[in-house]
């Protein structure tokens, strides 16, 4: 996991597959995420124990295979628009839909 840019993290899973993902829409529709809408508090994310998580000060967390259907969500409204989306760029194909289980960090 690395940061990339305000709302944007670099996620790697397990299972091979990698993306950006820019969650700055999630954080701002959830309301028990809004003390992540400040951009210096969501920079302060980091992989939780086991690699199960991305968890932020304050016990705030997001499970890896949430993050891992909001990259597939995207992937497919990607594939649906035939170009690019702007929340999701997905960097390391290896042709496998399988559910990841941890996060690697960069």
């Amino acid at each position: 996991m690395k940061t990339v840019r305000d709302y944007t993290l670099k996620l790697a899973f397990l299972n091979g597959r990698a993306f950006t993902l820019d969650l700055r829409e999630f954080v701002h529709r959830l309301k028990g995420l809004r003390p992540l809408r400040d951009p210096g508090v969501f920079a302060l994310a980091d992989v939780g124990e086991g690699g199960f998580s991305l968890v932020w000060p304050g016990e705030f967390d997001v499970g890896a295979d949430r993050l891992y259907e909001i990259a597939l969500e995207c992937l497919r409204e990607l594939r649906l628009r035939g170009g690019t989306h702007t929340a999701c760029v997905f960097t390391a194909p290896n042709g496998r839909d399988d559910p990841a289980e941890h996060i690697d960090a960069y």
